[in-house]
């Protein structure tokens, strides 16, 4: 605020600054707070944590299509019989289990497609109960294409690494010969040609790279040893240029 006024011809300005009232002092109160909370990122899932994922035949949206980006097949949000095959070739192709693969509904279980292999196509069935998965580590180890052979060791043997199948002369049959252990059998029944052995039933045939890959002849029973049933398929897949047709592809 400023005053002015006229005395004797001179002119006195007085200036008055304005003062606030003067206040008590109020006292300081404390305040809480919530302790501060920092809620960390969510971590991107690398392709192979996707693909171990589990997932329903049929599910539909967003993790299904990353999915299917991650295994490169046909992206349309819903896992059906092609997600599922691819996937199931993605697992194979990175030596991961396919135990995580969802069971096929039973509309689907009569469903096939197929896989290359060297000069071949082969059809396998969608249906998983007709795969041996506990022994496709082993398939994958010895070099052997792991889901053709889950599928044939299925086929084949139903998972079962002791079995035998023989094969009778013409004529002849399974009622010629009483029913034993398989040496017994071997040596007492009269009637059988040729035997099939051990989880890929391997053809007694293979005599000569019997013995010489495993140390013995099939009539010892070797072949029903999975490392030898194994071995001598490899080299009857290595030394086909159509190799499954010694499993009737």
């Amino acid at each position: 605020m400023i005053l002015r006024t006229l005395t004797a011809g001179v002119l006195t300005v007085t200036t008055f600054l304005g003062v606030s009232p003067t206040r008590e002092p109020q006292p300081v109160r404390s305040v809480s707070r919530a302790p501060l909370v920092v809620v960390a990122a969510k971590p991107i899932p690398t392709p192979i944590e996707i693909a171990q994922q589990s997932y329903d035949f049929g599910e539909r949206g967003s993790s299904v299509r990353r999915l299917q980006q991650v295994i490169k097949t046909s992206i349309d949000g819903v896992y059906g019989a092609t997600t599922w095959s691819a996937h199931r070739a993605y697992l194979i192709a990175n030596n991961l289990s396919t135990a995580t693969l969802p069971d096929v509904p039973t509309k689907y279980t009569n469903t096939w497609y197929v896989v290359h292999y060297k000069n071949q196509k082969i059809s396998l069935p969608l249906d998983k109960s007709k795969r041996c998965i506990k022994y496709e580590s082993a398939f994958r180890k010895y070099g052997l294409p792991v889901d053709i052979m889950s599928y044939v060791s299925w086929r084949e043997s139903r998972c079962d690494v002791k079995a035998v199948g023989w094969n009778y002369k013409h004529g002849k049959s399974a009622w010629d010969c009483k029913r034993q252990d398989f040496k017994k059998y071997l040596v007492s029944c009269k009637a059988w040609a040729s035997f099939d052995s051990g989880l890929l039933q391997v053809n007694s045939s293979w005599y000569t790279v019997t013995k010489k890959l495993c140390g013995a002849t099939p009539q010892s029973g070797i072949l029903r040893i999975l490392d030898c049933n194994l071995k001598v398929s490899k080299f009857m897949i290595d030394s086909n240029s159509h190799p499954m047709r010694n499993w009737g592809f």
